[in-house]
Parts: structure tokens; sequence; C-alpha cells
């Protein structure tokens, strides 16, 4: 809006967009076998670490930041971005992680994608 508000105001000021890449949107399946197995295990570590990771259950949502899982969906492989570690002010001055919850959150991730592999269903 500024800019054209900036073009209304000063007739010579011209201005064009261009997109350099964009990717299409993607939506994981919530009953996915992985997606099921993580937020279970998502459920017992935050329980087992006493860390308040998540606040509440695996919660699947929307994610409005870019990420490699727009291209990786295309193999049909399920993405998660909004189960990670506690964190604030993401990519601004003053961004921070809780260090604390680095551990469950890996081990989250890793005895799901262990989990899911041995169950050979897939």
């Amino acid at each position: 809006m500024e800019l054209r508000n900036l073009q209304r105001s000063h007739s010579d000021f011209q201005y064009a967009l261009e997109v350099l890449q964009s990717e299409p949107a993607y939506l994981t399946d919530p009953g996915h076998p992985f997606v099921q197995i993580l937020r279970k295990n998502a459920a017992q570590y935050r329980a087992i670490s006493g860390i308040d990771i998540v606040g509440q259950d695996l919660a699947l949502v929307a994610n409005g930041a870019g990420s490699v899982g727009n291209v990786i969906s295309r193999l049909g492989i399920p993405i998660i971005n909004a189960y990670g570690c506690e964190s604030g002010n993401v990519h601004a001055p003053n961004e921070w992680l809780n260090l604390k919850t680095i551990e469950p959150v890996f081990q989250t991730y890793w005895a799901s994608l262990v989990q899911f592999c041995l169950d050979g269903e897939h």
C-alpha cells in the first residue's frame, strides 16, 4: 500500500514488482501414520522432560514461513513445521531459543522416525 500511496502522491514515481521465486502451498494429512506417531511421541517426551514445549497437543496448523517443506512435500513426505524448540522473535532482533527444549524435540523426532521406519507398513 505504501508504494501505491507514494505513486499517487508523486506522479513521476514508478515501480515494478517481480516475483523471483514462489512455491505452491501444501497440506499434510493429519491422519498420516507419521503424523500420528509424532503426535503420540511429542506428548510422551513432553511429559517425561517436564518441559512444556508446545503447551498442548501437537498443533497441526498453517505455517506462514517458507521452508524446505514446500519442496519435500511434493515427494509425498509428510511435513510438520509447527513442532519444534521453544523460541521467540524469529528472524528479528533478540531472537532466542530455549536450549532445554532441544533434547526432547530431537528425541521426539528421532523416536518417531525410527518407529515409522520399523513399522514398515508405509
